[in-house]
């Protein structure tokens, strides 16, 4: 009887060394591709003509990391307001770049909330309870190719009467015309090889050709370069 047992032991203990083997002969995590991660998040940016006047650097809730090891940025402000160009509830941005064993991602974040713009006379030409937008640019290990997405979402925001709620869409809103016109670009996207910028919405106001006033809110870019 303990010949037999033996032998049947025997086959079971090769096998688990055979296991053992096979997991201990599998190669190492890869590491992360070797790529520089730029990110930026901007709460809220003006510039104008006066008697409009720019937002004070300190006002922009501002974050921005360039790296090549993991690393991350948070900033935030209780408010804000400038004449004319309107009001801002809380400001929160976030930049980061981070890995994986195999993936390298850069993200920008941006969150507003009691958004009011442009209401020299009247009604704003812009509100809302909440703006959130996002960037991201990552790769894999191995390829040479950046992936890019970026995404807005909205709270009960209104542009000339219309109400946006959810993933907000792309497009352009003319809201007056005339001498002095202001047109508002939502989920405004620009991507370019390595890189993407994103802004929820920009309100420009023009006297005939000239630029009077651009107010962005919720900007962020993200990029990844190849490392020298």
């Amino acid at each position: 009887m303990r010949s037999v047992s033996r032998r049947w032991m025997m086959p079971a203990a090769l096998a688990l060394v055979s296991a053992v083997a096979v997991v201990t002969a599998q190669p190492a995590a890869a590491a992360p591709p070797a790529y520089y991660g730029s990110a930026t998040a901007t709460g809220a940016e003006a510039q104008a003509l006066p008697p409009l006047l720019p937002l004070p650097a300190a006002a922009r809730a501002n974050v921005n990391t360039t790296n090549v090891v993991p690393t991350g940025q948070t900033n935030g402000l209780p408010n804000l307001s400038a004449p004319v160009i309107g009001n801002l509830g809380s400001i929160n941005t976030l930049a980061s770049l981070t890995d994986t064993a195999t993936t390298r991602t850069a993200r920008a974040q941006a969150g507003i909330t009691g958004v009011s713009l442009i209401a020299p006379l009247g009604p704003p030409v812009v509100s809302a309870a909440s703006i959130s937008s996002q960037a991201i640019a990552s790769i894999n290990q191995g390829s040479t190719t950046v992936g890019r997405t970026g995404l807005v979402t909205v709270q009960n925001l209104t542009v000339a009467g219309q109400t946006f709620n959810g993933v907000l869409p792309s497009q352009t809103i003319p809201v007056a015309g005339g001498p002095l016109s202001v047109t508002v670009h939502l989920n405004q996207q620009v991507v370019t090889t390595n890189e993407i910028t994103v802004i929820p919405v920009r309100v420009v106001s023009r006297a005939g050709t000239t630029v009077v006033a651009d107010v962005k809110v919720g900007e962020v870019r993200a990029k990844l370069s190849p490392t020298p």
